[in-house]
């Protein structure tokens, strides 16, 4: 899909949503084989400790590593991946469904986790699909942000007045009332 619509999502609005899909998949590619961990508080937090421990000693972490402290890694790529699927429907909400807080055993927050990403590839390929309205279009529809120059000024020059009317009232003393 990043390959077929490149051209689409290559832009400043939408390539976001493509490196967010690009880090879930990444998250929970990593995630998948280190579902089998018992989720002891203790265990998470030694794992946590030795993960960091090896990074900062060997500038490195490898498959074995991650799996010989997955309470603490799993927990890390998971979240990752939540977070970004939290980053993309806050941003993107016709891409990305909400993330629903529950709790959840390992495997079935993979699961969760993975079927978002799944639905979100889905969307992010039907929005991509979906034929690119044109200037006029936008404009039409209300869509366009932008307000021409001439409408700009106007509307500076009418809070300007107002704002002078306001001032020189409360020089006289006199609140104005309408």
């Amino acid at each position: 899909m990043l390959k077929d619509y490149e051209k689409r999502w290559k832009t400043r609005q939408l390539s976001f949503i493509a490196q967010e899909l690009i880090s879930v998949s990444f998250s929970l590619w990593r995630a998948v084989f280190l579902a089998e961990k018992t989720g002891k508080r203790s265990a998470v937090f030694d794992h946590g400790l030795g993960f960091l421990e090896r990074v900062i000693e060997d500038n490195a972490i490898a498959y074995a590593q991650d799996k010989a402290m997955r309470e603490w890694s799993f927990n890390y790529y998971t979240r990752a991946a939540r977070f970004s699927l939290e980053y993309m429907h806050r941003l993107r909400p016709e891409v990305a469904a909400p993330y629903v807080h529950a709790t959840r055993k390992p495997k079935e927050r993979w699961e969760y986790c993975q079927g978002l990403l799944e639905q979100s590839i889905v969307q992010f390929r039907t929005y991509l699909e979906a034929p690119k309205p044109t200037k006029k279009a936008t404009i039409k529809s209300g869509l366009s942000r932008a307000r021409p120059k001439s409408q700009t000024k106007a509307n500076r020059a009418v809070v300007r007045k107002i704002q002078l009317e306001e001032k020189e009232s409360l020089e006289q003393g006199s609140p104005r009332l309408d």
